[in-house]
């Protein structure tokens, strides 16, 4: 087994994992839904370090490889890592799920996902991709709405670009067949192949302010129930925030124990900044984005979905 087949069996061993809280019987329980990646670990931290136990709560976490916030709509746990567009969507579809608190923050110091291409390809620049072929995470996504607004910042026409959908794994080897031009290609596999291929841009750079790449999401019924709850769940998440940004060290033996990555890689790896308080505001960047490329029927104010606890 190759480097590159252990890094993609690792993000796979990770999609079963479970994670449960040991704390006082006392303590209120909360049920947490996480993704296993860099930006939804937060809630693993707080978990680690006693964070969630310090704040008198058991938190139960629950790993989900795909569809975070359709568990939490459907009620499989209380609190969720996802993106302002689902919480946007799950609004306009009458489901009443609002953000609470700030997850992690794009930051322009250290990007996740980055747009690539091969060390000795052609392409240079946005202008070099026009009637070529760029592999995305998602098609109906953040990230390809992101590299669709790159471009046009650019002065290419994203209709001119053909967009495809690959999974990470796939990008680097797909690169370096030539069967992709460039590829919107996300860490640790961004990490494992820079000795081969070169920076095009950033396409969350394109948004060209701060926003939250994630929020905890819960719906408006249990906010309402439980705002005390609530409020020390956000104040814990905070706690270990702050903690993961001061001890980059620490969280990189905590996510390779968590998501099976090679430490090597997850010590010299881009990682996230996480969010030490709520700015409803840092979403609506992202909610312009998905009004514009229609990842959203309308156009969702960040006041529409936040509740601040």
């Amino acid at each position: 087994m190759n480097r590159r087949t252990l890094l993609g069996a690792g993000a796979a061993a990770a999609l079963s994992t479970r994670v449960a809280a040991a704390g006082a019987q006392t303590a209120s329980t909360v049920r947490i839904g996480i993704a296993p990646n860099d930006s939804s670990l937060v809630p693993e931290y707080a978990l680690e370090q006693g964070f969630f136990r310090q704040a008198g709560l058991d938190v139960e976490l629950q790993t989900i490889s795909n569809g975070v916030a359709q568990v939490v709509l459907a009620g499989g746990v209380d609190v969720g890592v996802v993106d302002c567009v689902q919480v946007a969507n799950a609004l306009i579809h009458g489901f009443p799920t609002v953000a609470f608190a700030g997850g992690c923050v794009f930051s322009k110091q250290s990007p996740t996902l980055v747009l690539v291409t091969e060390k000795s390809s052609a392409i240079h620049g946005a202008r070099d991709l026009v009637g070529q072929t760029l592999a995305v995470p998602s098609a109906k996504s953040l990230s390809s709405s992101m590299t669709s607004e790159w471009l046009r910042i650019n002065g290419v026409d994203p209709a001119t670009v053909k967009v495809i959908e690959m999974s990470f794994p796939q990008m680097n080897a797909a690169l370096e067949r030539g069967t992709i031009a460039a590829a919107v290609q996300g860490e640790p596999f961004l990490s494992d192949a820079k000795a081969e291929q070169r920076q095009l841009g950033v396409p969350f750079e394109a948004m060209g302010k701060p926003f939250y790449v994630n929020v905890y999401a819960a719906s408006r019924d249990w906010i309402n129930a439980n705002p005390a709850l609530a409020h020390r769940v956000a104040a814990a998440l905070y706690d270990a925030g702050r903690w993961a940004n001061a001890h980059r060290p620490e969280t990189a033996v905590s996510e390779s124990r968590f998501t099976k990555i090679p430490l090597d890689v997850a010590q010299t790896m881009a990682r996230n900044v996480f969010a030490t308080s709520f700015d409803p505001q840092l979403m609506q960047p992202v909610l312009d984005i998905a009004g514009r490329y229609q990842l959203t029927t309308r156009t969702v104010r960040a006041q529409e979905i936040a509740q601040p606890v």
